[in-house]
């Protein structure tokens, strides 16, 4: 059962994405 596996390693993909996002977002403001 990797499941649960899958499961985390998409929330931190998605975590990292949205991090990514968000400083790119505030460099390009500045």
């Amino acid at each position: 059962m990797t499941g649960w596996r899958l499961r985390i390693g998409r929330g931190l993909a998605v975590m990292v994405r949205e991090l990514e996002r968000g400083l790119a977002a505030k460099e390009g403001d500045s």
